[in-house]
């Protein structure tokens, strides 16, 4: 059985343990239903591409059910399906009980989707901040480097921009520098200055 059908049978249980009225399933809107499902699906799986923001459904699963619902009122006339006219309203004028049922509905569609869509982010590999004998630092991908010591190691954009803001500018305004390296007077000193920015990297004060 497909995610999507899952989902669906998913959505029908619920249904069924919610509301004490039995009624014909569903069949009527079956197809609107799995094509709501993979359209949801779709949101989540390109979240990470285009941006968005799929936590604001999830935060307001009402917005979902706002959707669905307007969808399903517009969509059932070409299934020659009837809906029924308490609910057959806009949003603002269905029926209080209705409402919530199909919030808590979506609340647990969404719950079920987001357990079964599997999304991966984007391997990052680790990079680690290397300092020079003159202060300066570079970012690799290997954790040792030829005439350097090794400052801190993390992730992606984020980890470059920890050490730079720790870091001092040279004067061409582009080369970062560890303060105190350049102008310690001798390796000693050097060393002193390396250990205190990896202390206040990995202190509160350095994130």
């Amino acid at each position: 059985m497909t995610t999507t059908k899952k989902a669906l049978k998913h959505f029908n249980d619920t249904i069924d343990e919610s509301d004490p009225t039995p009624g014909p399933l569903r069949e009527d809107y079956m197809d609107m239903a799995i094509e709501f499902v993979d359209l949801y699906k779709s949101i989540i799986a390109t979240s990470l591409t285009t941006q968005i923001n799929v936590d604001t459904i999830k935060s307001n699963p009402e917005t979902l059910a706002i959707k669905f619902h307007e969808t399903y009122e517009a969509l059932a006339p070409e299934f020659g399906y009837k809906t029924r006219e308490e609910s057959a309203k806009p949003w603002s004028e269905v029926p209080k009980q209705n409402k919530d049922l199909m919030v808590e509905v979506c609340k647990e569609i969404i719950k079920y989707i987001e357990s079964s869509t599997s999304i991966k982010e984007p391997e990052q590999k680790k990079l680690y901040a290397h300092c020079y004998r003159t202060g300066k630092i570079v970012f690799m991908t290997t954790d040792k480097h030829p005439d350097t010591l090794t400052l801190c190691s993390g992730y992606g954009e984020e980890f470059i921009n920890r050490v730079s803001v720790l870091a001092r500018l040279a004067y061409d305004n582009e080369t970062l520098l560890v303060p105190g390296v350049p102008e310690a007077a001798d390796d000693e000193e050097a060393y002193q200055a390396v250990d205190k920015f990896r202390e206040y990297y990995h202190s509160d004060k350095g994130h």
